[in-house]
């Protein structure tokens, strides 16, 4: 499969993931339901491709032997007017559509890097401003059960929140410390502790960093967020016993840290707008658990999982496909190639001493291992040619003759070996000569074009290791 159908197979795929935990939510679990699905929504997004590591793989086509590629007719080449020129300089082509696709991907997930990197550096300057005090914490730790009662930090502004991978620290704003919701926040982010969000959320959010391009994917991070927060809020108000009192905490908290910045931690106050307005609905609400709502979630990851499985299947079988098929340009107008000039008696002459070079040479180790490799991936791809099977031309190739060559009267001969590319062009050749002086010029291949090889499905596909031979005639 091509990169840009796994993009596609993505966002279809996340689409019908988030539609689906969309739907069971509309039955209004509880905060710790809501949270298990979306967290299953998450882990959905990832499983096809996860899948694709341990399932077998759908086989795209047939897989037959590949005889022996064989050559084209020898080009010959001379100089025009007996004067040496140049190759025609090529026209730039655009890079194919899976490394233009590869290359975003890389672009994004590069910009998804530097931005955590940045708000590390952000949580980095804080913590380092961060002043510790002595606030007793010890006793709501014992009643979460904590073995290690963290830090309690003043930070100057900001929302409050929880870091720390060795030295779990509390980091809490001095607006708030000093008032009557600092005990509320410090159990707050006592409980995410208690959960194991501070390492349950990375988990959660690198979903949205690897699916970067789907909206889906993002606004299922969203819901994490909001869950896990929710979650929290229900379980503090279990455990201070005052929910009123607890809303507003919620309340002072979001207005202290409106401009605070983004930062790679579970932040008591979520920057996403009408967040607030949704947890103070959540905590203020009396909650029931809605009929049936096991065997409609039982029914949806029945639904879900055969559907992942399969998609990794899909995913395998087409990755073992290198020569992935691409659609065939439709409108490419295919002519045959025209007819050679012949050239004259004495040019003949000069060449005749390399008529038979291409049987009598001994290609070097890396001509060879390129052309066993080629034919291997070729298999791979399904290819079945005949055994007498060559490109079509549509225009031949136009070398030029090298300067050095016409000036000392050096005529030879050259074999290129290219992969034939799903747009009818020759890509990375390689050449071998009789004399260096000519590889250069034949290697470019300069404006040959040929049409592309289609397969069973009416799809163009690339044929690797396909040859070429010139012969650079000067009387």
């Amino acid at each position: 499969m091509s990169p840009l159908g796994l993009v596609l197979l993505a966002l279809g795929w996340s689409a019908v993931v988030w539609a689906g935990a969309s739907l069971i939510c509309r039955m209004k679990p509880t905060p710790k339901l809501a949270q298990a699905i979306w967290r299953g929504a998450a882990l959905m997004l990832v499983a096809p491709f996860a899948a694709s590591l341990f399932v077998p793989g759908l086989s795209m086509m047939g897989v037959a032997p590949l005889t022996d590629v064989p050559m084209l007719e020898p080009l010959m080449v001379g100089p025009e007017g007996g004067v040496a020129v140049s190759a025609p300089v090529s026209a730039y082509n655009l890079p194919e559509i899976g490394t233009l696709v590869l290359g975003v991907l890389a672009a994004g997930w590069l910009v998804r890097f530097v931005l955590w990197l940045v708000s590390q550096v952000r949580l980095q300057r804080i913590k380092v401003r961060a002043l510790r005090t002595n606030r007793p914490v010890g006793h709501w730790a014992e009643a979460l059960g904590l073995s290690r009662v963290p830090e309690i930090r003043v930070i100057p502004r900001g929302s409050p929140f929880l870091a720390g991978v060795f030295r779990r620290s509390v980091y809490v704003p001095s607006a708030l410390i000093r008032g009557e919701g600092a005990q509320q926040v410090i159990v707050h982010e006592l409980v995410h502790l208690k959960r194991g969000d501070l390492i349950a959320r990375p988990l959660e959010r690198i979903v949205a960093d690897l699916l970067w391009f789907s909206p889906f994917a993002w606004v299922i991070r969203d819901q994490l967020d909001f869950w896990r927060e929710a979650v929290v809020d229900d379980d503090t108000v279990e455990l201070t016993g005052d929910r009123i009192a607890y809303a507003r905490t919620l309340t002072s908290a979001a207005r202290i840290s409106r401009d605070a910045a983004v930062l790679p931690v579970a932040a008591f106050i979520l920057r996403k707008k009408g967040n607030l307005k949704m947890r103070l609905n959540q905590l203020l609400t009396e909650k029931t658990r809605p009929r049936r709502l096991g065997l409609v979630m039982a029914a949806a990851l029945a639904c879900a999982a055969p559907l992942a499985l399969a998609q990794g299947m899909l995913i395998k079988g087409a990755a073992a496909a290198p020569g992935a098929p691409t659609p065939a340009p439709e409108d490419m107008p295919v002519t045959p190639a025209p007819d050679l000039v012949v050239a004259p008696q004495t040019v003949q002459e000069a060449c005749s001493p390399y008529n038979t070079w291409w049987a009598d040479r001994q290609p070097s180790a890396f001509w060879m291992a390129r052309l066993e490799a080629s034919q291997q991936d070729n298999q791979k791809a399904g290819l079945n040619l005949g055994q007498n099977w060559v490109p079509e031309e549509v225009t031949n190739p136009q070398p030029g003759y090298p300067v050095a060559a016409a000036k000392d009267k050096i005529s030879g001969a050259c074999e290129v070996m290219f992969d034939l590319g799903t747009d009818g062009l020759p890509r990375d050749m390689m050449a071998e000569c009789s004399d260096p002086v000519f590889v250069e010029e034949a290697a470019r291949m300069s404006g040959a074009r040929f049409k592309p090889h289609i397969g069973p499905n009416g799809r163009s596909m690339v044929v690797k290791g396909q040859r070429y031979p010139l012969q650079f005639c000067i009387e």
